[in-house]
């Protein structure tokens, strides 16, 4: 019998980018607009929820202005939330996610 102990770690570990490859030049202008665009996002669709939840009154025509703020907030977060997504796993050094994977508008 091995003198070692079985105890493995029940969290599965993400393969890792070793840190002497140089990771290309990260695009500083798109991440900071994804960046923007999750941000945005995110606000404008708590602003929207609660729209139409009421907390900002009773008037059934303040419910209605709550709906086009709550599709223009998802339509914000997605592109967002998804760039960001690629651009932080890319600058932790997991394997699968390149800078190239961001588009460029250049």
């Amino acid at each position: 019998m091995s003198s070692k102990s079985k105890t493995a770690s029940t969290t599965p570990q993400r393969p890792r980018i070793p840190r002497s490859k140089k990771l290309p030049k990260p695009p500083i202008k798109e991440i900071l607009l994804a960046v923007g665009l999750f941000l945005g996002g995110s606000i404008l669709i708590t602003i929207g929820v609660l729209i139409i939840l009421g907390y900002f009154g009773d008037s059934p025509d303040l419910e209605e202005r709550g709906i086009p703020v709550l599709v223009t907030g998802c339509i914000m977060f997605l592109p967002g939330s998804y760039i960001t997504h690629i651009a932080y796993n890319t600058y932790k050094g997991v394997a699968g996610f390149t800078y190239d994977q961001i588009p460029r508008y250049d």
